[in-house]
């Protein structure tokens, strides 16, 4: 009974499926990367895996069913590639190139003979395999440099992030300070209209009532003066006397008067 697919991609497959999708060709150097894709193509299952790789391994290489198997068993080794270090592991692991060489071991089953029709790899194979040997570590280096170059500027794009958002936020603290600033200015200014208003409103009913004040006493003043003049009796000296106080009244009257108005003329 065929297995059912999976219908989640995990990180590893969606790696493989990224950078492994493209199989190689004319002669071209087979990845580890490129089995591991073909292995969860077709389900994990190593004789399927092994039938599509006869397509792209070149046909003077013997495929051997152990080595094939101990490489896909690698990858249940990789199951948090959310970790930097395990995910730097795993790009390494798929960037080596496939190596074939060597015989199958006494302890391999039938299942690890070669899946090939050739008996036996040419002298111009294991030279091809050996070049692809040599040039795994040096390989292995560019990956990881390439690597570590990816995660230096990673770290170093964090931290301008990082810096970058301080600097936001102290901007917009500056910029709510200031607003908060504005309100409060405004709402001073609000009281201090109200004060002045007020303070004009009081002044204006003083100046009123002093008028009127005073105008009641130019009127006893003249009634004074207008009977000073019918009467011109014996009683002329109390009457004098209060008409002097009447005048100082008068001179008080309107130096407040004049004050009062200078006040309404400062605000």
């Amino acid at each position: 009974m065929q297995k059912a697919p999976c219908t989640k991609v995990g990180l590893a497959r969606q790696y493989l499926i990224k950078n492994f999708a493209t199989l190689p060709s004319d002669g071209a150097e087979v990845l580890n990367g490129h089995v591991l894709f073909l292995y969860t193509t077709h389900d994990r299952v190593l004789s399927c895996t092994l039938t599509a790789l006869k397509d792209v391994v070149p046909g003077d290489v013997s495929l051997y069913s152990y080595q094939i198997k101990k490489l896909c068993k690698l990858l249940k080794k990789f199951r948090h590639l959310t970790d930097e270090s395990e995910h730097t592991n795993f790009a390494v692991l798929c960037h080596e190139v496939l190596v074939i060489a060597g015989p199958v071991p006494s302890t391999i089953t039938e299942s690890a003979t070669p899946l090939t029709c050739d008996p036996a790899p040419s002298s111009d194979g294991h030279v091809k395999l050996s070049l692809r040997k040599g040039f795994s570590s040096p390989r292995r280096d560019r990956i990881r440099k390439r690597l570590e170059f990816v995660s230096k500027g990673k770290f170093e794009m964090k931290r301008k992030y990082v810096a970058q958002m301080k600097d936001l936020n102290a901007q917009h603290h500056k910029t709510v300070k200031v607003k908060y600033l504005n309100q409060v200015i405004k709402r001073k200014d609000v009281i201090i209209v109200k004060l002045k208003k007020l303070v004009v409103d009081s002044l204006h009913q003083e100046l009123t009532t002093t008028k009127i004040q005073l105008a009641v006493l130019m009127r006893k003043h003249r009634r004074l003066k207008l009977y000073r003049q019918c009467t011109r009796t014996s009683t002329s000296e109390p009457i004098a006397g209060n008409t002097s106080k009447l005048h100082h009244e008068l001179q008080y009257k309107d130096t407040v008067i004049r004050h009062l108005e200078n006040e309404i003329l400062v605000l």
